[in-house]
């Protein structure tokens, strides 16, 4: 009788764990509705779909694409390449929010009259000229940086630049900085939401980006750091980033044409994100579904941080082709890809055309693809002469991730 119960509690503890791996897979799972494929999808990829969650890795190649159906480009017909760049700045600086800033920085200035001082000007109500003349010097400042900003309006010929004081007092500039406002104080909303000062700014600039501008087929996903050493909860520190310091933002930028590193939408991180969905996952398809760029055929390229079998499957399930590098111990990876001396491939392939692939560098790669097979491609012939091969699925890798680096300097 003991024996017996032994069993049973066995199988049930064995049941509830099962049921636990597989339930985070099945709610991950999206209705895939049918699409034109490529001529080289295999009949054993069409009898098998996204939508089960089963990874049976096998030596066979299977390659599965779908096609893109997006319209990239400038959405805005007022737009063109002889546009000013003051006109490119009215598309994402609004009216709107325009009138947000002269009235929310007028009423925190009534709400919190400054001391009088007889060394600075009285404040009086500011308009929107006013503020557009003080968010040019904010990024002249950028571009000229000094030791202190009051050295912007120094007497002394080797600091002092006439741009500034031809443009906006000291105390002008002073009596903004200290009262530039976005929302207001008492919104009760404030309890609720970490970012409630900036909020109206953020949801702007993610609608602009969006409408303005729609990217190529290639975008890629990877986190930045704007630079910020005040007090707030969500301040990060992040070795790799050249600020170190400041609030992480995962970010979706266009990989390539004229407009690579365009940033097409955006998220601020404000502590762990608690849900059903793994962070890395929950940030990209949260950036795909504000971009609208579900459903489309189009092509993201991740980082290990963010790939994984279970993010490539949702995603063709949502019609959308994924390439990235990753991690050999995430769940459901192929556990026999073993790669020894330099210049090997070993690769595995699932019947919905999703691709593991091993080659041995001075490193070992790992990378993960909808839309490859294992086949090499002979690089131009080195210095020496001699004519490499390398992984297509690496080179095209390398090329679909340049979409980060024009905009991470500038953060």
């Amino acid at each position: 009788m003991s024996r017996a119960l032994i069993r049973t509690s066995t199988l049930r503890s064995w049941i509830l764990t099962t049921g636990r791996n597989w339930s985070m897979s099945l709610v991950l799972i999206a209705p895939l509705t049918p699409t034109s494929r490529s001529p080289s999808l295999s009949n054993a990829s069409q009898r098998r779909t996204p939508l089960e969650p089963r990874f049976e890795w096998k030596k066979e190649t299977v390659s599965c694409r779908f096609t893109f159906a997006g319209r990239p480009g400038v959405k805005l017909d007022y737009l063109s390449a002889d546009s000013s760049t003051k006109e490119v700045l009215d598309c994402f600086f609004t009216p709107q929010l325009w009138e947000t800033m002269m009235e929310e920085t007028n009423r925190y200035a009534e709400q919190n009259p400054p001391a009088s001082s007889p060394h600075m000007k009285k404040w009086s109500v500011t308009d929107v000229a006013e503020l557009q003349r003080y968010l040019g010097l904010r990024m002249l400042m950028g571009v000229q940086p000094r030791p202190s900003f009051r050295d912007y309006w120094s007497t002394n010929p080797l600091l002092r630049c006439s741009v500034f004081p031809e443009t906006m007092t000291r105390d002008g500039f002073d009596a903004i900085t200290g009262h530039l406002h976005f929302s207001d104080n008492e919104d009760p909303c404030a309890a609720d939401d970490r970012l409630w000062k900036l909020q109206p700014i953020i949801d702007c600039f993610g609608e602009q980006f969006k409408t303005v501008f729609t990217p190529e087929q290639k975008v890629t996903v990877d986190e930045g750091l704007f630079a910020y050493r005040g007090r707030h909860g969500a301040v990060q520190f992040i070795a790799s980033k050249r600020a170190r310091f400041g609030l992480k933002a995962y970010k979706l930028c266009a990989s390539d044409g004229p407009a690579a590193g365009y940033t097409s939408a955006f998220k601020v991180y404000m502590g762990q994100d608690r849900g059903s969905l793994p962070a890395s996952m929950k940030a990209v398809t949260d950036l795909m579904s504000a971009a609208s760029l579900f459903d489309k055929g189009y092509e993201l390229y991740t980082d290990n941080w963010y790939s994984s079998p279970t993010l490539f499957h949702h995603l063709q399930a949502r019609k959308k082709n994924a390439v990235g590098t990753v991690r050999l111990n995430r769940k459901f990876m192929p556990k026999d890809l073993k790669v020894t001396k330099r210049g090997q491939i070993d690769s595995r392939s699932t019947a919905t055309g999703m691709l593991a692939l091993s080659w041995k560098d001075r490193k070992d790669v790992n990378i993960l693809s909808t839309i490859h097979p294992s086949e090499s491609v002979d690089l131009p012939p080195n210095r020496r002469g001699e004519v490499r091969t390398k992984p297509k699925v690496v080179v095209d890798y390398n090329v679909g991730v340049k979409g980060v680096g024009p905009v991470g300097t500038l953060l």
